[in-house]
């Protein structure tokens, strides 16, 4: 049986609100979201509260994805987003 892609599991998720289809989405993907924020970052503990902090802006965002691009493309800008601004705050606390 083939499996669901990601824009069905959002959009099972969306209908029905069951957790199970976003922990899907969760596990095919916390690989790849840590991996970039790790390159981002440097530092293990910090890529692995990103991929937490990235996968909470999902959640919350979820409503607004649109599929106007994949849910990955999307995922994507998320983590990359979530890294500049974790690496912006760290240059500022620094000059403080």
């Amino acid at each position: 049986m083939a499996q669901p892609s990601d824009e069905q599991l959002v959009e099972r998720f969306r209908d029905s609100g069951d957790i199970g289809q976003f922990d899907e989405l969760v596990r095919r993907h916390v690989g790849p979201v840590r991996r970039v924020l790790f390159s981002m970052v440097l530092n293990h503990a910090d890529a692995d509260d990103l991929t937490q902090e990235v996968f909470l802006r999902v959640a919350r965002g979820i409503g607004d994805f649109r599929g106007r691009a994949t849910f990955s493309t999307w995922l994507y800008r998320i983590t990359v987003n979530a890294a500049r601004s974790f690496l912006r705050r760290e240059m500022e606390d620094r000059r403080a």
